[in-house]
């Protein structure tokens, strides 16, 4: 779960300290929401990545619908990119308010999801 007030109080220091190109506070707080509903609903119940970059998880869903409903939630799809490097399986992908990275190495899963506050 977010915290609002931890947000509000980041918001205002980056405000007071004149960064000019923040995002409103609102759209902060919606896009800081959207991100735990990737999470919680996608990142947290992907189990294994394959070599083909298949996603093994508890509820049977694929790469694409993640990014099909992350594209709904940070707008369109900017960059996207897969690589294997020493069995490392990385997956990044951009949107306009966000960047998902998903890593997966021996058998072990980590992900991120960062929210851009600034245009």
């Amino acid at each position: 779960m977010i915290n609002i007030e931890k947000i509000k109080q980041d918001y205002e220091n980056l405000s007071s300290k004149n960064y000019t190109r923040l995002l409103p506070l609102q759209k902060i707080i919606t896009l800081e929401t959207a991100k735990e509903e990737i999470i919680d609903r996608f990142l947290s119940k992907i189990e294994k990545i394959d070599n083909n970059f298949e996603i093994v998880s508890t509820e049977n869903f694929k790469l694409d619908d993640v990014i099909s409903q992350a594209k709904k939630k940070f707008g369109p799809l900017n960059f996207f990119d897969k690589s294997i490097d020493n069995g490392k399986i990385n997956i990044d992908i951009a949107f306009n308010f966000s960047l998902i990275s998903i890593y997966y190495l021996n058998e072990k899963l980590k992900y991120r999801v960062t929210i851009f506050w600034d245009v």
